[in-house]
């Protein structure tokens, strides 16, 4: 349901046309479908290569929201690469700590 719910809040928050608005949500569960069979099948070093559904967090719409009202849609697009190069070149370090938590 999220997978489909963020896109049209974002679209409504932003006043979006429904051309946009299908744009968003065919977009969302392309990468979606797409993210979750790497995580599932692996692709290299990357993936947990178990069965695990990847898919859209509403702790986004705020930040997409803000972004895409002072800036648009092409903004929104940019740092949503940005968060994820960062977040894609990040993880292997925190991989590494975990070994100092205890398990629970």
């Amino acid at each position: 349901a999220g997978a489909v719910a963020v896109p049209i809040i974002v679209a409504q928050a932003m006043n979006l046309p429904v051309e946009d608005l299908i744009r968003l949500i065919t977009a969302d569960l392309f990468t979606c479908g797409i993210a979750t069979l790497i995580q599932t099948l692996g692709f290299g070093n990357i993936g947990g290569r178990i069965p695990m559904i990847q898919g859209v967090t509403f702790a986004s719409v705020g930040p997409m929201t803000m972004i895409g009202a002072q800036h648009g849609m092409t903004a929104i697009y940019g740092a949503i690469i940005v968060a994820g190069l960062f977040t894609f070149i990040v993880a292997p370090f925190f991989s590494r700590l975990i070994r100092l938590f205890p398990p629970v």
